[in-house]
């Protein structure tokens, strides 16, 4: 079970609740020397340079303001996490708080406008959890400390096997590793003439595919060609890729994302390709204008939806139809205005809870594993959803090695790739030393103890800093080694030497299992106490509890 003493209350005291209004509502200690709107006033600000959306401004409102106890907190709409977020925002305009929460501010802000809505959707649950939150370089992320730390890029973690994910990537390549287990796909080839265009229409015929070989999102892709007209113009389109292509026959039937992870099915949802569904008043091209409307589709950084556009294939798939862009469309009928469901053409995923036959959901299964990436996200096609495939027919599209999972993959989706990303809360055991000169001698004890369980430990001697027996490297001070020894990954456990004032200005973590310090704690102004979940003078007093917090910790408890 989850120990809450680990993650203390908030200082500011909240909680969280729905959308209040326009604004964030925010009931918090005033920072000295402001009042509670100057206060609020200097976060909103805060968050504003940062680039952190939020609603609408944060105000303050006094708690004893006659409105209920869950709107006299706050509301914000920058997704899970955004508490932590808040709270980062408190400390960084706080000037008596200590600078390494500054640090820890602008990750979270980073991680709040990360450029897809996976990637802000794990960092800011991760955030809510209390696990320590990176930036590394480029979208990556390091989630965690020492032993227990992973790396994510999106929904791409640091134990996807990167061969599988690089095989994914290429369409062909899948397609036919997959064919060669006896997995159905739709029969393809790759092309490098307008000759191996009119051989593999001669031997499959029409309708057919044109798509690149390596790209994502749908984006390039000409589905549903129906005669050499459209494939010309096709290829004129991708012409200006300057990409590898592939030629594929086209397989009608109904769009399905199978997201896998942790080797079982989390998620399940229908691609519904972008479209209008007509009123009998307005003409196509105005339906598109209001759906477009719709704020999800805003075409900003944290939009789940894209916006639709009439381009070459909305004319090709209206022609089809027998209708344009100035046609009024009748009351009910629904217009398909592109060939494939991904999200980032303007396509719509909605959750399916209708029968999936288990066969199909052991054919996604099996498709991640003979790819071997997970998480993955099995594209499948299907007559009939409730009719195994072994009968009724499918065709697999691809395997995603980094599957985009919005909104409508629910809550227990999301709560199962957490679990693939990061191990629990991400913390290793830690402990803080500070009793002058036996700091030392206990410290030294204490390693002793956890080695004899098997843990590899990390610790400092001042600026100096060590794994196990062998000396790592030397830091500029205490807190800058305590950082190192976080940041490394074959650290089990570590043990923090903190005379002195060096921790001050800021801590490099955000939880301790054990400080073993005099009352009151020495390091004024350090907030070590603040973050611990156990203090005594008295150090006997203190290890069974850290040795039960590391096996707690390696058997999965916490």
């Amino acid at each position: 079970m989850k120990d809450p003493a680990l993650h203390p209350p908030s200082p500011l005291g909240y909680t969280r609740a729905g959308l209040v209004g326009p604004a964030t509502v925010l009931d918090a200690p005033s920072i000295p020397g402001l009042v509670p709107e100057q206060t609020a006033s200097a976060m909103s600000d805060w968050l504003h340079r940062h680039g952190v959306l939020m609603a609408g401004p944060v105000i303050a409102l006094p708690a004893a303001s006659g409105l209920s106890a869950d709107v006299a907190r706050f509301a914000a709409v920058i997704g899970p996490g955004h508490e932590a977020v808040l709270e980062a925002a408190w400390h960084a305009v706080n000037p008596h708080s200590p600078t390494g929460r500054l640090e820890t501010a602008i990750a979270l802000a980073q991680a709040s406008r990360a450029p897809n809505y996976a990637a802000r959707e794990i960092l800011m649950r991760a955030a809510a959890k209390g696990v320590p939150v990176v930036p590394v370089h480029d979208g990556v992320w390091s989630l965690g400390e020492g032993s227990r730390q992973r790396w994510v890029n999106a929904t791409l973690f640091a134990h996807t096997r990167w061969l599988g994910a690089r095989l994914a990537r290429d369409k062909h390549a899948a397609s036919r590793w997959l064919a060669r287990a006896g997995l159905p796909v739709a029969p393809q080839a790759t092309l490098s003439s307008i000759e191996q265009v009119h051989q593999f229409i001669s031997i499959h015929g029409f309708p057919v595919v044109l798509k690149p070989r390596a790209f994502e999102g749908g984006y390039g892709v000409h589905a549903d060609l129906r005669d050499m007209d459209e494939v010309y113009g096709a290829l004129r389109a991708l012409e200006r890729l300057k990409t590898a292509l592939i030629i594929e026959k086209h397989v009608p039937g109904r769009d399905f994302r199978i997201t896998v992870a942790g080797g079982r099915v989390i998620s399940i949802l229908e691609r519904q390709p972008a479209g209008v569904t007509g009123d009998g008043q307005r003409t196509i091209s105005e339906l598109v204008d209001v759906t477009n409307a719709d704020p999800r589709r805003s075409g900003s950084p944290t939009s789940t939806l894209a916006p639709i556009t009439l381009d070459a294939e909305s004319e090709r798939l209206m022609r089809h139809a027998g209708v344009t862009a100035g046609t009024v469309l009748e009351a009910g009928r629904w217009l398909r205005l592109k060939a494939a469901g991904n999200v980032k053409q303007g396509g719509i995923p909605v959750r399916y809870d209708g029968v999936m036959h288990e066969d199909n959901l052991d054919l996604a299964l099996r498709a991640s594993r003979i790819c071997d990436v997970d998480p993955s996200g099995v594209d499948l096609l299907l007559p009939d959803p409730a009719r195994s495939w072994l009968q009724g027919g499918a065709a697999i599209c691809e395997v995603n090695a980094q599957p985009s999972v919005g909104p409508a993959a629910g809550d227990v989706a999301w709560q199962c790739l957490m679990g693939s990303a990061v191990e629990s809360d991400g913390l290793i055991t830690k402990a803080a030393f500070a009793l002058g000169a036996g700091t030392q001698a206990t410290l030294a004890a204490w390693r002793c103890e956890l080695e004899r369980l098997g843990a590899i430990v990390g610790w400092n001697d001042g600026a100096v800093v060590y794994v196990g027996d062998r000396c790592i490297g030397r830091a500029v001070d205490r807190a800058s080694a305590a950082a190192q020894i976080l940041r490394d990954p074959t650290v089990d456990a570590a043990l923090f030497d903190v005379q002195g004032e060096d921790f001050a200005e800021g801590l490099p973590f955000t939880a301790l299992d054990a400080l073993v310090s005099p009352a009151p704690p020495p390091v004024a102004g350090s907030g070590l106490h603040a973050i611990t979940r156990r203090i005594a003078g008295d150090p006997e007093a203190l290890l069974g509890h850290l040795l039960d917090r590391y096996r707690d910790r390696r058997g999965g408890v916490i």
